[in-house]
């Protein structure tokens, strides 16, 4: 029974550990918003996907995008990807920010291009948030950002908040508040260069506006305000007479006399119910009436002799 109990329980831990991982290598981390011509992802399993709008990013997708395709990819911390075409893109590492965690994005640009907008991570702990190329990695913090590899030199712009480009050259800022909005990096080993104008690659329609596409304009985790709506213009004519009050009808004079109480009238009994005799007797079982017998006459009257009526015989 021990010995049963025991595989039991190292069965679950091991069906509980392949379930963590495969929950963790699978993970949804983004969605498709809006796509053009060919893109495809080959994910952990290796297994190659053809990306439509409305399709789901897992982490360590490998998403390839063909010489005619854009695509742009919502990450659930609210940041927003747009590649451009001939581009290769993965993220390696991903973890949304909670009440406990501070979250962290690690991704790696291949080849071809990118302008993106970054989300919470990249507010909440600038520290955790990169995007690694051939030449350099560049740490974001809370900005508006584009990189275009292109004739064996990376380009990288920023146009609203920081980032801050490092390779074992060295380091540079770049920002509207920092040395300069746009650099170049030659390899690994060459030191950044600042440019004071924008580099013609990024003026290219490579990054024109994508069709469908969410506008890189605010990070879309964030909810914008919502306005007040707008007063309603004075009005130049006079206003118009208020109604008049509906007349108030006086209520009713009381009066002081005593109120003269209703007759009562007051309901005859009803009659009491005529008990039926107890026994009743047919008319010929009555008793004849009684006559009282006659007496016998008397001494005058047997002297009284009858005459006879004269003419009578």
């Amino acid at each position: 029974m021990k010995f049963r109990s025991f595989l039991f329980l190292i069965a679950f831990l091991v069906l509980g550990a392949s379930a963590s991982f495969a929950d963790s290598a699978g993970a949804k981390i983004g969605k498709v918003t809006a796509i053009k011509g060919k893109v495809t992802a080959i994910g952990a399993d290796k297994v190659e996907r053809v990306l439509e709008k409305g399709a789901f990013i897992f982490l360590h997708d490998l998403i390839q995008v063909e010489e005619d395709g854009k695509a742009q990819i919502y990450f659930s911390d609210g940041s927003l990807f747009n590649l451009v075409p001939s581009t290769e893109f993965q993220v390696d590492s991903y973890e949304r920010p909670t009440l406990t965690k501070e979250g962290h994005f690690s991704a790696q640009l291949a080849k071809g291009g990118l302008r993106a907008l970054s989300g919470k991570i990249g507010k909440k702990n600038p520290e955790n948030y990169e995007v690694n190329t051939p030449v350099a990695t560049i740490g974001i913090r809370g900005t508006l950002f584009q990189i275009m590899i292109s004739e064996g030199k990376v380009f990288f712009g920023c146009n609203s908040g920081e980032i801050r480009l490092s390779n074992e050259g060295g380091q540079l800022l770049l920002g509207p508040e920092a040395q300069a909005e746009y650099a170049t990096v030659e390899n690994q080993l060459a030191s950044p260069v600042a440019l004071e104008e924008q580099p013609g690659v990024f003026r290219t329609p490579l990054f024109g506006d994508l069709q469908g596409a969410k506008p890189l304009s605010q990070p879309l985790a964030v909810p914008a305000p919502t306005e007040a709506p707008a007063p309603a213009p004075a009005s130049t004519e006079a206003p118009a007479p208020a109604p008049a009050p509906a007349p108030v009808k006086a209520p009713a004079p009381t009066s002081t006399e005593a109120p003269v109480p209703a007759p009562t009238i007051e309901q005859a009994p009803a009659p009491a119910p005529i008990e039926a005799p107890a026994s009743v007797e047919s008319p010929t079982s009555a008793p004849a009436p009684s006559v009282a017998p006659l007496s016998t006459p008397t001494m005058m009257e047997e002297n009284l002799t009858i005459q006879p009526v004269q003419g009578c015989t």
